[in-house]
Formats: C-alpha cells, sequence, structure tokens
C-alpha cells in the first residue's frame, strides 16, 4: 500500500501535517498574541485624567506654578552648613605650586604658631618675646615671606596672639 504513494505526495503531505501541528501549539500557547494578530486595530483614546476638586484649588497658587519647589510639602532643607551652588560658582586653584603651599609651608608655619602663642601663654611672653620667636621662624621657614598665604597668616596671628599688635608691626614682621 505504501508503494502507491510518491514522494511528491508523501512530503505534500509531512509538510502540511506539520504546519497544522505547529498552528495548533501556537494557538495554544500564545493565544493572547493570536487574538492580538487576527483582530482588527482600533485607535484607542487614552484615559481622561480624573479631575479633582482640590487639584482646581492648587493650580491657582503661584508656588506650585514654580519649577523645583518639591510639590505639596515644599522644598527639603539642606543640612546645616550645606549649599547648593551652580557649576560656574566652584573653582579650583590654577597654580600647580599652590597645592604644594597648602600642603606643607602654610600648614607648617600654622603648627609653629600654635606652639609660639601656647608658649607665649603659660611663660606670660611680651611681644619682644614674640619677635624673638617669629625671628627664628623666619629662619625655618624662609619661603613663607613670598608666600600668597601671608595675609591669611597675618589676620591668624592677629586673632590668637594674646596682645595687641599694629598693621605696621605686621606688614614688618616677615621683612
Amino acid at each position: 500500500m505504501l508503494e502507491q504513494f510518491t514522494w511528491q505526495q508523501f512530503l505534500v503531505a509531512a509538510f502540511v501535517l506539520s504546519l497544522v501541528w505547529y498552528l495548533a501549539i501556537f494557538l495554544l500557547y500564545y493565544r493572547d498574541k493570536a487574538k492580538a494578530i487576527f483582530t482588527p486595530k482600533t485607535k484607542e483614546k487614552p484615559p481622561e485624567k480624573l479631575i479633582r476638586e482640590w487639584e482646581e484649588e492648587l493650580e491657582d497658587e503661584p508656588e506650585m506654578k514654580e519649577p523645583g519647589n518639591g510639590g505639596l510639602m515644599g522644598r527639603p532643607v539642606e543640612p546645616e552648613g550645606m549649599e547648593t551652588v551652580a557649576m560656574d560658582g566652584i573653582r579650583f586653584a590654577e597654580k600647580p605650586d599652590n597645592k604644594e603651599q597648602q600642603l606643607g609651608l602654610v600648614p607648617d608655619v600654622l603648627e609653629e604658631l600654635k606652639g609660639i602663642f601656647n608658649r607665649l601663654e603659660k611663660q606670660d611672653g611680651s611681644k619682644t618675646d614674640f619677635f624673638t620667636l617669629i625671628g627664628v621662624l623666619k629662619e625655618q621657614y624662609p619661603k613663607i615671606s613670598s608666600s600668597d598665604n601671608l595675609e591669611e597668616i597675618n589676620r591668624y596671628i592677629r586673632d590668637h596672639v594674646p596682645f595687641s599688635l599694629s598693621d605696621e608691626e605686621l606688614e614688618d614682621l616677615w621683612d
């Protein structure tokens, strides 16, 4: 009986049965996708926004229209001592020597000044003792007289010295 079928008839039958098999599997497991393929697509309108009575009241308030104000609760408060700065408000040191000064010379001089002030306080030192100790400090750090941060160092001296110094005395201090 199988001898009566030709190869062409066999391949057509195998192809048709395979097609029916895969179609049945597709419809069985991918039913939702099959419905989407065969149903006509209708343009659906997006759902209308639900209007609440209190939203209309808030739309009239000017502070709600400002961008970035944070909504009903307002803008969050930043921690104390912190502030938000625009990107163009940030500046970095331009000189490469400045970093070396900040990490080496200036902090060392300030540390020595703390020791001088401590010694003057404990021994009830006078202005002459102070000028003598500053002379020793100038010998240890000769580059300090040409420092860009000399004004800040002088301000630190004025704030921490146990007696008053005039502007002339501070200017002559490093010469």
